[in-house]
């Protein structure tokens, strides 16, 4: 090949034989670096809201869970007998319109054992506990609710009484036939008492009680009527007896008296609707023992019936009135 240094327009080279490598850096000239690894704290992630977590306090103590007390076993009573009354107090509300109810103790009074509610017109009922039977009667007022259509027979005894310095309100209510269930409120002012009184009578039966014992409003229906019992006055009271014709347990035909109890209710009934002309109050539903019977003392004549409703083919007797 041609010389390098004969090609026209390029200078002259150095040849490459003549060419020196520069001279190595030695790394002794240079002073030694010691290296050191710094770590960084990693960083903790910050609650919520910004702030961050306040350190749990250590504590060398442990709490211990307090003891329960145990709890002392209530005393029952014994349960009184069925020819006594059973009388439990309870506190009650006292009345914001009046001071003097503060202290008010409502009585409630079992009537296991006791005749049906009935008693003479204008005499204090005899549901009441022996401790208040001897105070003066000043309100009384009969009540009674009857559907026929399931049978439904109740009735509601309202008194206010008055003695012992103070005034008292008695009521009385359950399934005709029944003793049922009665509660004495007091003790109580005159005003007091008279308020509940007629608080109570509206109640049952929608009709402010004045206004139903001057005949000036007729009872509300399906809510309880009151009895007028004017007509009980001066009259003789009867026994009641029912008619057996079928030998049913072994009896013969002929007229067999009615229990103490059942007779005392059905008096009541005929003395509320022929003697003192309640209407509406000739049929009645009586639940005596286990069964109910339907009493029907409308006939003008004085053919009275009695039906068991309870139990099939629902056996209708004849039932009289005996004044001895």
């Amino acid at each position: 090949p041609p010389s390098i240094a004969k090609v026209p327009n390029m200078p002259a080279l150095r040849n490459r034989a003549n060419i020196k490598p520069p001279a190595r850096l030695k790394l002794s000239a240079y002073p030694t670096m010691k290296r050191t690894i710094v770590k960084k704290p990693k960083k903790k992630p910050a609650s919520k809201g910004g702030k961050k977590p306040a350190p749990a306090k250590q504590t060398n103590k442990t709490k211990q869970p307090k003891a329960k007390k145990p709890t002392p076993k209530k005393k029952v009573a014994p349960k009184p007998a069925n020819n006594k009354l059973s009388v439990k107090k309870s506190a009650t509300k006292a009345s914001k319109s009046s001071t003097s109810a503060k202290g008010k103790m409502s009585k409630s009074v079992g009537l296991a054992g006791k005749s049906a509610a009935g008693a003479v017109a204008g005499t204090v009922d005899s549901g009441v506990p022996p401790t208040h039977r001897s105070y003066a009667l000043r309100l009384d007022a009969r009540l009674a609710l009857v559907d026929p259509s399931v049978n439904s027979d109740k009735y509601y005894v309202l008194q206010l009484l008055e003695g012992g310095g103070a005034h008292w309100v008695w009521t009385r209510w359950g399934r005709t036939g029944h003793s049922g269930q009665g509660k004495m409120e007091g003790p109580l002012s005159l005003p007091d008492a008279t308020k509940l009184f007629n608080k109570t009578f509206k109640d049952k039966t929608k009709v402010p009680y004045e206004q139903a014992m001057s005949g000036k409003a007729s009872p509300a229906a399906g809510h309880y009527a009151w009895l007028d019992t004017a007509g009980e006055a001066g009259q003789p009271r009867g026994r009641w007896e029912y008619y057996v014709d079928d030998h049913v347990d072994g009896k013969a035909t002929g007229w067999y008296p009615y229990s103490a109890e059942g007779s005392t209710t059905t008096e009541e009934l005929y003395r509320t609707y022929v003697l003192s002309g309640n209407t509406g109050m000739g049929v009645r539903f009586v639940h005596s023992g286990h069964f109910t019977y339907r009493v029907d003392l409308t006939d003008p004549g004085g053919n009275f019936t009695q039906q068991n409703v309870d139990v099939p083919p629902n056996k209708t007797r004849r039932i009289r009135r005996v004044i001895d």
